[in-house]
């Protein structure tokens, strides 16, 4: 196997820039360029799609990871981050990576990320892999905004709270939201053909409880087994080309 190199990165202009991560790979076979899900989804996968990235390099499969403007370590605040936007930024990354690599690139989208992906997909002539993905953005907007409504009038985190809270229009999950952000997750649809699915039952790759509980998650409470991880890693690489 080989050791995963990573090179932290600055992609785009310097007043929106994108903070991203390299996991190279010697003699590469593909790579993978990683669409983070969100909104809170985000913080609950890091660790995860992290530890997935090094066991995929040490397979030969290089892959770029990157936050979106308005997430993470990326530029901007939480109300620059929209569907439009996102996309924006993974047109950057993907830029960056052709032109590091000289290997087939797949994008990963990972839950919501999908949605995205589908449309990088289709304009970029990509494979596109998905995770437990979102396919219908009306439906998963509602899960969300019945989710918020929930946590904000849980007992267990708020036991002195009298009365019952309403959800902030302009915030979702403790996330402020750009203006268009839940108008276009309304309208948004995974159309694109999907090329490898990972999550259950039907999935080409079937995933394990520890590694799928994450989405129905609030607090970080999920640990993420490596030997598992490496596993997927072993299965994944050998269905896009690299070493097992």
């Amino acid at each position: 196997m080989n050791s995963p190199r990573l090179q932290p990165l600055r992609l785009g202009p310097d007043e929106a820039w994108l903070s991203a991560v390299f996991a190279e790979a010697d003699a590469p076979r593909a790579a993978v360029l990683m669409l983070a899900p969100f909104p809170h989804e985000w913080q609950r996968s890091y660790r995860l799609f992290a530890l997935l990235s090094n066991a995929l390099a040490e397979r030969g499969i290089a892959s770029l990871r990157f936050d979106y403007r308005g997430c993470g370590d990326s530029a901007g605040d939480d109300t620059e981050f929209c569907l439009s936007q996102a996309l924006h930024d993974a047109r950057i990354a993907l830029d960056w990576l052709q032109k590091r690599v000289r290997t087939p690139v797949h994008a990963l989208g990972i839950r919501a990320g999908a949605l995205i992906g589908g449309h990088l997909c289709a304009a970029a002539g990509l494979p596109l892999l998905v995770w437990q993905p979102i396919e219908d953005g009306a439906t998963y907007l509602q899960a969300l905004q019945q989710r918020d409504q929930t946590e904000l009038n849980n007992r267990r985190r708020f036991p002195f709270q009298r009365a019952l809270r309403a959800s902030a229009p302009d915030q979702l999950l403790g996330a402020r939201l750009h203006p268009a952000l839940c108008t276009e997750l309304a309208a948004a649809r995974l159309a694109y053909p999907v090329a490898l699915r990972i999550g259950a039952e039907a999935a080409d790759i079937e995933l394990g409880p520890a590694l799928a509980n994450w989405v129905d998650e609030i607090d970080l409470a999920t640990s993420f087994p490596l030997p598992q991880i490496r596993a997927l890693a072993a299965r994944l690489s050998e269905r896009l080309g690299g070493q097992t």
